[in-house]
């Protein structure tokens, strides 16, 4: 009710519950009347949630420091806007958490009197998400105490769906808020070293820094926090493992099973053309053939290289071959349909033959074998447990004692690939794989540990960077729901990075610090609105270096601007000027 209160106030209304007229009056108050001159009284519309529509007329004057106004009118609305605070932080709440189109809030806001177009819904949502960010980092010394009662962690990543930007976000890894927002180019070293700088100055040193495998953000950190311990998300050491030593195989495995699975779709549809005309038994042998097809069952779903799903065809083929190698050993007249049927299974047994024996030494059991060994290293930093949740966020959970001694388990595997690396024994193919693990494990073992103590205190640190990939996805998820457009190609690159800050206002916590529990239009009216207003003019397309700067390219004025920058002092610079 902020602007029902201050111009109450202002016009000394004898009770609370009058209504505001459609017109008011604001005058300077004694102190601004006499440090200023020049009076005069000006006419102003303002479009409120709370008051509706309303005519202002208010006195200014001129003063050393420039106008003067009345203070009322610089509480309930921005200077040089017709929008009250109140309707930037209806605009704010009705689009980004409840995840209305332009249109429905247009029309939400014009049952409340107030009338906006379609394009102001975008700039005041642009207008709301500077002033959020701007009283996040007001802010940033009471949050950086805050986190400072455990462990400060900070988590990193990057996402993008294919276009020019990356959304780059730093989150707190206990109560998971976005300390920083940005969007970038690419996840260059430079510009996640700026935002680790920025954060290293709002928040503090963190206690330790948890990411992906990307050498990026690994150099960014070395370089900005080089005495901040960094951890590395387990779940993506193992897939840049499994990747490693298990890639070359399933791709030959992939390409070797290709002409199979077109055989297998020929012969299934000559199997449905003669069910077609009666014969049933036909069903048995399209039974079969589905066997093979349908293996996607038996796959986790957290894709390569956890599931192996060359691998896991190619077995489903061998294990068809050998029953049908036991039915086809039988008699002939054991065997019940004519030879339409007898003839299909024949050509079914043809076309798995090449993966019913398997003799130890090829591309399958080597892949096999392989897979054994990347298993026996995530059964080490994925360990199974009761509670399938836990694993994920250890440290926001987890008891330090029930921890397995992932170190000294890693050692012994890191110890048996440095052995066979060494042996002559092996092919060359098996040599190179446990010399890749060795190395990988030798450059990351320290960053795998989950184990630190932090002020005396021993916590236990998410072992994956989940905490990243679920607040990128509950953003993607709103922008499917709110633009009804599953290709976020071009959304993610025209929205504002600063959108992420709305998931903080979900914690009471971080409202209490930030806002002091006010609402949002109070802590409005006290940001630095021409900060503000160049923030949103950058949110849709930041600024970067090298970037084309169409304002100097295009002014008519052009080369005497260059020739001035580059030779002030130059006589052909100073004759243009004249």
């Amino acid at each position: 009710m902020l602007v029902l209160r201050v111009l109450r106030s202002s016009v000394r209304f004898p009770t609370p519950c009058e209504v505001l007229p459609n017109s008011l009056v604001l005058g300077l108050s004694e102190p601004q009347r006499q440090g200023s001159e020049q009076h005069r009284f000006q006419q102003r519309t303002i479009r409120s949630v709370e008051a509706g529509t309303l005519e202002l007329h208010y006195e200014t004057g001129r003063s050393a420091q420039g106008r003067v106004r009345p203070a009322e009118l610089d509480a309930v609305v921005p200077k040089g806007m017709i929008f009250a605070y109140d309707v930037i932080a209806e605009v704010l709440w009705l689009r980004y958490v409840e995840l209305k189109q332009r249109q429905r809030i247009r029309a939400d806001l014009a049952l409340r009197g107030v009338s906006i177009s379609a394009g102001s819904v975008t700039n005041l949502s642009h207008l709301a998400l500077g002033c959020l960010e701007q009283l996040h980092e007001r802010a940033a010394g009471d949050l950086a105490e805050s986190y400072r009662q455990h462990a400060f962690i900070l988590h990193l990543d990057g996402t993008h769906e294919g276009g020019q930007w990356c959304h780059f976000v730093i989150r707190e890894g206990m109560t998971g808020d976005v300390l920083l927002a940005q969007k970038i180019r690419s996840e260059h070293t430079e510009d996640i070293a700026g935002m680790l700088g920025r954060v290293k100055k709002l928040f503090g040193p963190p206690d330790v820094a948890v990411s992906d495998m990307s050498s990026s953000i690994c150099k960014a950190v070395a370089k900005v926090l080089p005495e901040t311990p960094h951890r590395l998300c387990h779940f993506h050491f193992l897939k840049a493992v499994g990747k490693t030593i298990l890639g070359p195989d399933h791709d030959a495995l992939g390409h070797s099973v290709r002409h199979v699975r077109s055989e297998l779709l020929e012969l299934r549809r000559d199997c449905v053309a003669r069910l077609r005309q009666g014969d049933k038994l036909q069903e048995q042998v399209i039974a079969l053939i589905d066997r093979v097809n349908v293996y996607v069952g038996e796959l986790s779903g957290e894709g390569f290289p956890f599931d192996l799903p060359n691998l896991c065809y190619v077995q489903r083929c061998g294990e068809v071959f050998e029953k049908l190698e036991l039915l086809l050993g039988q008699k002939r007249s054991d065997l019940l349909g004519g030879k339409d049927v007898h003839s299909h299974l024949l050509r079914l047994s043809q076309h798995l033959r090449t993966y019913g024996h398997s003799d130890g030494g090829g591309t399958t059991a080597r892949l096999q074998r392989r897979n054994d060994l990347f298993v026996s290293l995530r059964d080490i930093l994925h360990p199974t447990v009761g509670d399938t949740h836990a694993p994920l966020n250890w440290g926001r959970l987890g008891d330090p004692a029930c921890v397995p001694d992932i170190d000294g388990k890693l050692a012994k595997i890191r110890g048996t690939a440095r052995r066979k690396a060494r042996c002559k024994t092996l092919t060359a193919s098996d040599r190179k794989m446990w010399k890749t693990l060795h190395r990988q494990l030798e450059n990351h073992a320290d960053k795998l540990v989950p184990l630190l103590e932090v002020r005396g205190s021993l916590y236990v640190l998410p072992r994956t960077n989940n905490l990243s990939e679920t607040g990128f996805r509950d953003v993607k998820r709103k922008q499917r729901r709110t633009t009804g457009n599953g290709n976020l190609k071009r959304q993610l690159d025209l929205m504002p990075a600063q959108v992420f800050y709305v998931q903080n206002l979900a914690s009471p916590h971080y409202r209490r610090l930030v806002f002091a529990n006010r609402p949002l239009q109070e802590c409005f009216a006290e940001t630095d609105w021409d900060k503000v207003r160049e923030a949103a003019q950058t949110m849709t397309t930041p600024h970067r270096l090298g970037a084309v700067n169409h304002a100097l390219v295009n002014r008519h004025d052009f080369f005497d601007t260059v020739t001035a920058a580059l030779a002030p002092n130059s006589s052909a610079g100073a004759g243009n000027r004249q």
